[in-house]
């Protein structure tokens, strides 16, 4: 990256998980301001609420995404364990 690609501070900028190291802020999508660029590849920013988070430039976009709303998470189901015929659960206690 050289410098004209930098991020400049004060400027507006969007979150948007690319990358599993995202922050979970970015799983809403707000639009942020960056604080400062801490090495050639992380980008320090101010979230709406004030907090500040340190993240992976690759996860944050000058443009705001096509998208506004973040995809919907799906329901994680875990398959019920079922003993087989003739067994019975043992209490613990």
């Amino acid at each position: 990256m050289n410098t004209a690609d930098a991020y400049q501070p004060g400027q507006e900028v969007w979150l948007v998980p690319t990358l599993m190291t995202a922050p979970t802020a970015a799983y809403r999508r707000p639009a942020c301001e960056v604080t400062r660029m801490t090495t050639t590849s992380r980008v320090l920013l101010r979230l709406p609420d004030g907090t500040e988070v340190e993240t992976d430039i690759r996860n944050v976009r000058r443009t705001p995404p096509a998208d506004p709303t973040p995809p919907a998470r799906r329901p994680t189901r875990r398959p019920g364990m079922a003993l087989p015929d003739g067994y019975r659960e043992q209490a613990l206690w």
